[in-house]
């Protein structure tokens, strides 16, 4: 296990000065501690992620933010990234056949491909529960995980409007015997917050200060990967997505043929005070870390986006953001395969390459056989003469054989080295992976995972 905390836990802080204006905020929340007044007057401390069956080093990112609330008498604050486009349907599962690991890939439930989970309905738990019960039954054998956390928490589902609030409860069952879960505030619905509209206010009615220090900035922090901003005489992308229920997601652009009088469109239409708008991830970062909360906990990924939000956020709107830190893990699963590397491949072909011409020394044999072959290649330096010099090689050779056919077990074992190495070689990539499911990890781990921010 290793874990990352930047800057050290224990040396994390909440923004300085009073907490944000958050009314607006606690009318969003999705948790029982939505009319809960003595913690709705707590510091915020977020963090977030796109809800699917993630891995245990994004469950760190929310063990840690847990901690910290305790630590630092606030609450924590649950972002799900539900305006995003992936496929939280789809669950990779590690399988074995003798000495090989595989992925079986599920598909628990159609998934609409380009529309956000925030705008798509629910799963059938019940399908789901029966795909999951039929492939644990029929790959009884070959499966390396249990599939049996995750249907017990299906079942413990209530009804949900959209897969991604479905996916965030379940993920809220499952997380819950390793910390306590806050709110949850969803990404599609910042439009309505008045302080995440006054700030799309001020990037439409400052669109090429907005673009320029954000391309600025994503051109500062290539590695982010972050696309830069089309910015044309005429028109100005901006950092928003338009959102509509089960269709994909639209650019947000800024009309400013008329400075006076910006107008938000897409490439098909204008976009009315109706209309959901969501933030991409530079912005939601700002939006966050400005409006929602006093510190943000962000993972690797994270991490290195938000570079671009601190400059671009400093060099365009120069307000203060509220402290950003990063927590991960990296955790792999224990599996009885054969598990190397390219170097332990190339040493075993070498090995076994080697060996029938040197039997006798790797293993100290006295033969009778080993001595004449030693007594040749001693004299053959000696004894100048091409045709006898080719005799005695022969002669070599033929021990060689011999000695290979008397002692077959290490060749053979050679052999099985070899394609033990190369199956590890293929095996390495799945095996030493850090990406399956968090639940499908032992309960150990991870409560150790839990200890670690404490």
């Amino acid at each position: 296990m290793r874990i990352t905390c930047d800057p050290p836990f224990q040396c994390w802080q909440l923004a300085p000065g009073p907490s944000r204006n958050r009314t607006a905020l606690t009318r969003l929340l999705q948790n029982p501690w939505r009319d809960d007044h003595a913690h709705n007057k707590k510091p915020l401390i977020a963090t977030g992620h796109q809800p699917w069956l993630w891995h245990p080093g994004i469950l760190a990112k929310y063990i840690a933010a847990a901690n910290a609330a305790l630590r630092l008498d606030a609450t924590p604050l649950n972002l799900v990234v539900d305006h995003d486009i992936y496929d939280t349907q789809k669950l990779a599962v590690p399988i074995k056949c003798g000495h090989r690991m595989d992925i079986l890939t599920i598909q628990m439930s159609a998934y609409q491909a380009e529309v956000p989970s925030g705008c798509q309905p629910a799963a059938n738990v019940s399908a789901v529960i029966d795909k999951l019960v039929h492939i644990r039954n029929h790959h009884s054998e070959t499966l390396q995980v249990d599939l049996a956390p995750l249907i017990e928490a299906y079942g413990k589902l209530a009804p949900c409007n959209t897969m991604a609030q479905q996916m965030a409860a379940l993920i809220d069952q499952l997380i819950t015997p390793y910390t306590p879960t806050g709110p949850s505030l969803f990404s599609s619905h910042f439009h309505e917050l008045p302080q995440f509209r006054d700030l799309v206010h001020q990037m439409a009615h400052d669109a090429p200060h907005c673009a320029k220090y954000y391309n600025a900035a994503v051109l500062q922090y290539p590695n982010a990967g972050i696309a830069m901003l089309d910015i044309q005489k005429h028109r100005i992308e901006l950092p928003l997505w338009l959102l509509r229920w089960q269709q994909p997601r639209q650019r947000v652009y800024v009309d400013i043929a008329n400075p006076y009088q910006p107008r938000l469109v897409t490439d098909q239409q204008a976009v009315t005070p109706d209309d959901l708008i969501a933030p991409r991830s530079v912005l939601m970062s700002a939006a966050m870390r400005s409006i929602c909360c006093d510190l943000f906990v962000h993972g690797h990924g994270g991490g290195v986006y938000d570079q671009v939000t601190q400059q671009w956020w400093q060099q365009w709107h120069g307000t203060p953001l509220a402290p950003m830190v990063v927590a991960s893990a990296d955790i792999t699963l224990d599996f009885d395969v054969p598990v190397n590397d390219f170097k332990q491949l190339q040493k075993a072909i070498w090995w076994k390459h080697h060996l029938p011409h040197n039997l006798d020394r790797a293993l100290n044999l006295k033969s009778r056989q080993a001595t004449q072959k030693h007594d040749l290649i001693s004299h053959m330096n000696d004894d100048r003469d091409k045709t006898r010099r080719a005799m005695a090689y022969e002669n070599i050779q033929s021990i060689n054989r011999e000695l290979a056919h008397a002692n077959p077990d290490p060749i053979r074992d050679a052999d099985t080295a070899v394609k033990l190495a190369t199956q590890g070689l293929c095996n390495q990539q799945i095996a030493q992976s850090r990406d399956w499911c968090f639940a499908f990890y032992p309960p150990r781990d991870l409560k150790t995972l839990a200890d670690t921010f404490t």
